[in-house]
Formats: C-alpha cells, structure tokens, sequence
C-alpha cells in the first residue's frame, strides 16, 4: 500500500519558519501545529529561513504572454480552490470544537501581515472587516494586556497553597482566570524576579525487605486501570523533626485518579502503622472486593497482620518485582510531590506541627495539584468523574 504524502503550501511553510524564526515556537512545536515532521520543518527553514543559503542565480526564461496568462489563471484557479478548501478545514474544526475561529484570530492575522508590508486597508478589505473593527479589536486586546505586578500577585497567591508549582502549571492556573500569559514570558519574569523552582532531590530508605516473609507476584504489570478503586498502591515516606528524629509517613493512593485516599502518620515503621493507612483508605472508599493492592517487598506489606487484613476484605496483594522499585513509581511520585512541591522536606518542630502540615498538604494535593497526566485536572476531579 502507497504512503500518501502530504503536501504543504509555500504561505504555510513560510508562515512555519516565521513561528519558529520569531520564537514563538520550537521546531518540535511547529511540526505539531502544522501536521509535518521535525525534519520537513528543518527544510522549510533551510529553504525559507532567514538564514538559508545562497543559491545560484538562473536564468529566466521570459515565457510567452499567452503562456504567462494561462499560468496565472491556473495559479487563481488553484489559490481559489485552496482558500474554499481552507474554509471548510476551519468550519468543520469550528463545529468540532465549538470553537469561532474566523472571528477570533483574524486581527492577529492583520497585524502578523501588515508587519510584512501588506496595508492594513487592503488586508481589511479582503477580509470584509472595516478597518475601524480592526482598530477597536487591538485596542481590546492591550487592555487585555496584564502587567507584571498582577501576574507576581497571583503567582503568589496561588504559591501560598503550592510553593513550589512550575511555571507551565502556573501557566495554565493563570489562564483559567482569564489573565493569558506567554510561555516564555512567564519564564523570563519569574526568573527576573528570582521566583523560578529549584529542583530538590533527597532520599533515605525506608524499604526494608531482606525478611523471610513470602511475596505477592506482581499483578499490575501490564493491567489497564480504567476506574478508581481497582487498583491502591501504598508506600512509605520519611519526614524529619528537629534534632535529627524522623516519623513515618504511610500513604495509599488510588492509582487511576492518583487521588490520596488514605495516610496514617506515624512514629515507627511498624506494620500496624501500614494497617491504618491502609483502614483508613478503606473507610473513604467503601467496597473494596477484588480490589489490587500494590506495593513494594517492605515487610509491613508482607507479614501475616497485613496479608490478613487483606484477605478479610477479599482484597489481592500486590508486589514489585525484586530490586524494581520503578513499579511503585506513582507512589513514589506522590512522595516525591508532597515533600518537594508541598513543603514536607522541612524540619518539623513537633509532632502536632507535623501532622497538620501532613493533613494539609494532602488537601492540597487531592483537591489543587494538576497533573499534566491527569489532562491538568486535580486527583479529586477525576475521582468524582469517574466515580
């Protein structure tokens, strides 16, 4: 079977080498917006590019005025047929994605053309706007315009939940409230201003599993997760107070909607301790029959109590192949989240102090934290979807 080839225009492979020539878009980022490869892009910009190379003049041969007539009516006939296909491409995305895109961005493919030399008039005139719409339609958009100071406000607001959200994902928290703020320039300010996140990378063991308990084979590997409650995975996670003491974290997550379902804060690493974070997710949750859980060899997941408990509630044990940790990676992210993002690595003055952090953070992170895996909608909003 033949591979259709798809062909592009020279007015859109230009308009690609502009995007990525002004910055608006990477190489990887054009191919995506305009369907072609990364490599097709690349040729565009060594063909179109501001920066191609010279090439050798040739010699024109000066046709016919017959012929040159019938090679422009061609050419009319074919950009006529291009437009009234490029009107039904539009239509058709307009219906699909309740979107008005002839009416949206047509400034913006004003302004884009005039700064190449074409007249505002004429290019108004085509488009069967007055130029009076035009300049109505800018001016709207400059008091659009939001200014730093505003975009430093909520970036702090929203940090007071999230200290250390990125700046993509306050990117699109900003978007929601109706302020739209580039990339780039949310990047440039934050890092101006000395508000980028650092990344922070700490780890102590709490994974004891040279024990002569029998393990669970690994019954998600190659699973598909399609709703809550099929599979729970749970893991185990350190947090420091001062003087160099330490409590336990224990924490069960719902592995579709990566909502945290049940934690149980505690002074040792006991298999009690994994017993009532695991209840307490239990209690949330309501039937569990048939459900998976997962975890890694730790022996609070292996010992008689906990396999028990399971087996009372018909549950099935799960487990991590050995020395593969990476199949608890959700859990291991959801540690990794609320230590470095929320504020857990601190070192607590108390005990209390620790357990309302915990409390909170865990709020934070169910009900506030997108995750870009989740298509950025919170753990909690794809629970209750799906639930």
């Amino acid at each position: 079977m033949s591979t259709i080839r798809k062909l592009y225009s020279e007015a859109v492979k230009r308009q690609a080498v502009r995007d990525v020539e002004s910055g608006e878009l990477s190489i990887s980022e054009a191919a995506l917006e305009y369907g072609a490869t990364k490599g097709a892009v690349s040729f565009w910009l060594k063909e179109y590019g501001r920066y191609r190379p010279k090439r050798d003049i040739v010699e024109v041969v000066m046709k016919s005025e017959k012929d040159r007539i019938a090679e422009l009516e061609k050419a009319l006939a074919d950009s006529t047929l291009k437009n009234r296909i490029y009107e039904e491409i539009i239509d058709i995305a307009d219906k699909k994605y309740k979107t008005d895109l002839k009416k949206t961005p047509w400034h913006q493919a004003i302004r884009r053309l005039h700064r190449e030399g074409y007249e505002i008039k004429k290019l108004c005139e085509v488009l069967k706007m007055s130029r009076d719409s035009y300049y109505k339609r800018l001016k709207r958009g400059h008091l659009r315009h939001v200014d730093e100071g505003v975009v430093l406000k909520l970036v702090e607001h929203i940090r007071e939940d999230e200290p250390r959200v990125g700046t993509r994902k306050l990117q699109d928290r900003l978007r929601k409230t109706g302020r739209r703020v580039g990339r780039d320039a949310l990047f440039n300010l934050l890092r101006k201003r000395g508000k980028l996140v650092k990344p922070k990378k700490s780890f102590k063991k709490t994974t004891y599993s040279k024990h002569s308990y029998a393990v669970a084979p690994n019954r998600i590997k190659g699973k598909e997760v399609d709703a809550p409650k099929q599979v729970l995975v749970s893991d185990i996670t350190y947090l420091r107070f001062s003087g160099g003491r330490f409590a336990y974290l224990f924490l069960v997550t719902d592995l579709y909607s990566r909502q945290i379902v049940g934690y149980h804060l505690s002074r040792d690493l006991s298999h009690y301790s994994a017993i009532l974070a695991l209840d307490n997710a239990v209690q949330v949750l309501g039937e569990v029959t048939g459900t998976i859980h997962h975890s890694d060899r730790g022996c609070q997941y292996c010992c008689h109590e906990f396999l028990s408990y399971l087996g009372e509630r018909n549950m099935l044990s799960s487990m991590t192949d050995e020395n593969h940790c990476y199949q608890n990676a959700v859990a291991e992210r959801v540690n990794g989240i609320l230590k470095d993002e929320l504020n857990l690595d601190q070192v607590f003055s108390s005990f209390v102090e620790m357990n309302q952090s915990v409390k909170k953070a865990i709020w934070v992170y169910n009900t506030k934290r997108t995750h870009w895996s989740l298509g950025l909608r919170t753990p909690k909003e794809v629970y209750e979807q799906a639930a």
